[in-house]
């Protein structure tokens, strides 16, 4: 799933209802907007944590020409590279 689609998928659950005439948008609260952000922080530190594992120990092995890497901001850039080449992947 694309970086992107993430965030906001997580902020549309946040969005009240237009129903009413005039249009009013009901706020999140702090709390539910430190709760998010820490899910958000969660969720990336997972997937970067599973991705320098899949990295390391399956695609190095399979690929000669890759290397194996222990910086985390390597495999984040490398995720937000492909989210940027391909926002659907």
């Amino acid at each position: 799933m694309a970086v992107t689609d993430i965030v906001k998928k997580a902020l549309e659950g946040f969005q009240g209802n237009n129903n009413n005439n005039n249009n009013d948008v009901s706020q999140p609260s702090n709390s539910q907007l430190f709760v998010l952000t820490v899910v958000i922080i969660l969720w990336f530190l997972l997937v970067i944590l599973v991705s320098k594992y899949l990295w390391n120990e399956c695609l190095c092995k399979v690929l000669t020409i890759c290397k194996p890497t222990d910086d985390l901001f390597v495999i984040f850039g490398i995720i937000l590279l492909f989210d940027i080449l391909h926002p659907k992947f």
